[in-house]
Formats: C-alpha cells, structure tokens, sequence
C-alpha cells in the first residue's frame, strides 16, 4: 500500500456484519460483484447533502440469500457511486467468543485501494475494491420491498433443514445477547405467470435487531420444499 495515498474514507464496521456478509456472498467467479461485501451509508441521501459521518449499512447477496445490516460508522467521502465493495478475503473470519463484538477498521483511498485492520485478530490486509460504476450493486431496498409484498403462507410446507440451518447461522452471528432473537416469516411467491398452486415458491423473510439497536435484515430466496 503506497503510503502517500490519501485516505478519503473510513469504516467502522461491526465484526458479526462482516461474518453475516461472508454468509451471504456468491461463489461464482463470474459475479464478481456479489462475490463481495458492499458497503454504504445508511443515510442514501448523506452524499447528496454534505454529510462527513453517519451510520453504516452492510450488504452481501449471492442472488438467492440477501442480507442488510444496520450499524457501525463512517467518515469522510463517499465515492461517486455512492458504495465501496470489498471482497471478503480482505476480512478475517475469526470468531471467537472474546472477538466477536469488536470493531474492524476499513481506510478507504483515492486510488481505489483499501486497507483492512483488525487489531483484535492481529490481522491487516490490503487490497483493491471493486469498482461498481459500471456493475451497480443491486437495489438492496427494491428487492426487499418487491419480496415482503408477498402472502405469508398459511400452509404447512415442509422445506430441507439446511435452510432453517442458514437462518439460525445467520442469527447467531448477527445478535449480541441470547434472549435476542430473528422474527422470520414464510411467504410464498408465485414463480410463473398465471400460475398453479405448483408454481409457488417459499421464501424466509426474517427481521432482527440487537441489544446496540443494530438491525438485520434477511431474504432466503428460491427455497425450495422438501421431497
């Protein structure tokens, strides 16, 4: 990392978000977007008015699993596109106990580089992000607000377990107390025009917020029932 770079930007970002994103990201090597971690103001409109500082949102989704958290700071500048996308293998996946409510450091620089420092884990990387002017990340909101419009299932589905697995994971990783928990719905999404009751899909749809006032928010897409 070139030290006369100058840093534009910095993150405070949450251990648990980072372990929940690396949850959700794909492993296709041809989405390299959603093979990343995205970062951006919680605030959309903070760029626009001037902002230094504000609260942080944390988002990864492999097209099929989305997660949005809510927490953590950033200062200084955001970038024209409003987000910075860093691929997971900058972060360490340490999850220890005594680590897992510490903060991780992201500087952000105006070449495009960022550096990663984690204090608590003894680990710092240093890398580039991925530049999503011209692959925009997708819109987190629309997505969330396009699938909750969906009918909460009345019926008794049965689904493969590994799927409530992923969500007590998930949960698991995001809330900072044990009496705090995800409220997860099942919604059925109809997959094919005019369709059959065949065509319906389930999906979770699952809401936390943590001891901090942190929230999470959980799309399990494309489910599929049990045989």
């Amino acid at each position: 990392m070139a030290k006369s770079q100058k840093e534009v930007l910095r993150l405070t970002v949450p251990r648990r978000h980072v372990l929940v994103a690396a949850l959700a990201v794909s492993d296709d090597p041809t989405r390299t977007l959603l093979g990343s971690i995205c970062f951006r103001a919680a605030d959309p409109d903070a760029a626009d008015t001037g902002s230094m500082e504000g609260v942080l949102r944390v988002i990864a989704s492999n097209g099929h699993k989305l997660v949005s958290m809510t927490g953590g700071t950033w200062e200084g500048e955001w970038p024209r596109h409003g987000c910075v996308v860093i691929p997971p293998k900058l972060f360490s996946r340490a999850k220890a106990k005594k680590l897992l409510d510490t903060e991780i450091t992201v500087q952000c620089f105006g070449d495009g580089s960022v550096n990663v420092l984690d204090n608590a884990a003894g680990h710092q990387a240093a890398g580039d992000g991925v530049d999503s002017r011209f692959l925009p990340y997708p819109d987190v909101d629309r997505v969330l607000k396009r699938y909750r419009r969906y009918a909460v299932s009345k019926a008794a589905i049965g689904l493969r377990a590994d799927y409530l697995e992923q969500m007590g994971r998930i949960t698991h990783l995001f809330q900072d107390h044990p009496l705090k928990k995800m409220r997860v719905v099942l919604r059925r999404r109809n997959v094919a025009k005019n369709g059959t009751e065949k065509d319906w899909c389930p999906v979770f749809d699952g809401t936390a917020t943590s001891v901090l006032n942190r929230r999470l928010d959980v799309l399990l897409m494309g489910l599929r029932e049990a045989a």
